[in-house]
């Protein structure tokens, strides 16, 4: 065997390197391209689900009522858990370029300490409402010492809760606007465009 040959055979051999290599990039790149797909059409589908139960339960009720009313409609929320697929998934979003994956678990986290903060918004009407019933008999029985204390006490309750009901508002529209449109484009650049629900 001559120096050329042995040079082909050399070359020849680090060619069959390199492509074997590069098939090898090609392909994990190929597979995580399909994940990052598969995670972020289940993670968008779950959101645009959420939001449009949220949206049909109380999220249309809270944009209508004035921030200076207190909300008529009631919701009573089950302990479940409040996005599932992203818990599931959660310890995949390394996938995902660091910024998407920032605006990810930002997104969901803002979205059930909210989810929280409605519990507790309903939970405090809901005992301002027992407060009222209360009221209410104090004045039927002709307890006016009772009734002025009940009243009292239910127009400070009722005073910290429109303060409150504002913050939850403002969490609303953030929520459903702002952070939704986030997770979109976060989430569109690796599978289809997000519906626009509103």
């Amino acid at each position: 065997m001559n120096a050329p040959d042995v040079l082909i055979n050399i070359g020849s051999f680090a060619a069959g390197i390199v492509a074997s290599f590069a098939g090898f990039v090609f392909q994990e790149w190929a597979k995580d391209r399909r994940l990052r797909r598969s995670i972020a059409t289940a993670l968008l589908a779950e959101a645009e689900a959420a939001l449009l139960m949220y949206m049909t339960l109380i999220g249309q009720h809270i944009q209508d009522t004035p921030e200076t009313e207190l909300p008529v409609r009631r919701v009573t929320y089950r302990e479940y858990a409040t996005f599932p697929i992203f818990e599931a998934l959660s310890r995949e979003l390394g996938v995902f370029p660091q910024q998407d994956a920032q605006i990810l678990a930002r997104s969901y986290t803002t979205a059930t300490s909210y989810v929280q903060t409605l519990r507790n918004l309903f939970l405090s009407l809901g005992a301002l409402d027992q407060l009222n019933i209360q009221v209410a008999q104090a004045g039927l029985v002709g307890n006016d010492a009772a009734h002025r204390a009940l009243t009292m006490e239910r127009d400070i309750k009722q005073q910290g809760l429109l303060e409150f009901w504002g913050e939850v508002r403002r969490q609303h529209f953030y929520i459903a606007e702002t952070l939704y449109q986030d997770l979109c484009v976060a989430l569109g650049r690796y599978c289809r465009s997000a519906a626009n629900l509103f």
